[in-house]
């Protein structure tokens, strides 16, 4: 026990630091999990990409608990110093961990289908709400590293617009398959698909709101400046 404090004392000055640093990797590991799921969506892909997925997903979960180790032990010596970015670090990570999973659902998706998926008449929307979460990917990256509050405000009046499309296009879809007994895979995929980019999308909302609420108000929509 002595040793271990001995240790966190000579050690815990860059603790935060090292922790900030495994969020920021999570996240770009996250982005690019992103992209090479969208990837194989498009395109045929390799038959270790069944594999590949979940090893960078195994990576994030790894990295939140590392972080959330290092901020535990950086509070427990430093008497409530950094108190607020311990616990927003932590709060950041969990959303993380979150895009993660979402993205390896999207993962799993691409694996049951053999090729390119298509979506037909769908197929420019789907692209449109990736292109779309691809750029709350961006934003966020900008506004929590850069501590861009532009970023972060843009970031959600951009997530609150694809949220209210997503829910519009699943309830079209709902509507047009009102009394079939069957979907067709295509469209049970294309879906999900936008389901899943949804909460990508939410994740992302949260991590951005750190950087413009106070804490109680973390993961809410931001109030404008004047109305606080």
């Amino acid at each position: 026990m002595f040793k271990d404090l001995w240790r966190l004392l000579k050690t815990h000055r860059g603790l935060l630091d090292e922790a900030h640093a495994r969020t920021s990797e999570m996240l770009n590991e996250t982005r690019r999990m992103f992209e090479m799921v969208v990837h194989a969506i498009k395109e045929d892909v390799a038959e270790d990409f069944r594999d590949q997925i979940p090893r960078m997903d195994r990576d994030v979960n790894r990295k939140q608990i590392e972080v959330r180790k290092k901020v535990f032990e950086h509070l427990a010596i430093s008497q409530g110093d950094d108190l607020l970015l311990g616990l927003i670090l932590t709060s950041v990570v969990g959303d993380i961990e979150r895009i993660g999973d979402y993205t390896k659902n999207i993962g799993d998706l691409a694996a049951f289908f053999a090729g390119r998926l298509e979506f037909g008449e769908q197929e420019a929307l789907f692209h449109d709400f990736v292109r779309r979460t691809e750029e709350l990917f961006r934003l966020t990256q900008l506004a929590f590293f850069g501590h861009d509050e532009s970023a972060a405000r843009r970031a959600q009046e951009r997530y609150h617009d694809l949220a209210l499309e997503a829910d519009s296009t699943l309830k079209a879809a709902f509507e047009r398959s009102a009394g079939d007994d069957r979907i067709a895979k295509s469209e049970l995929a294309f879906l999900l698909l936008i389901r899943y980019l949804k909460r990508v999308g939410a994740h992302l909302k949260n991590i951005c709101t750190t950087v413009i609420n106070p804490y109680p108000e973390i993961g809410y929509f931001a109030r404008s400046p004047e109305k606080r």
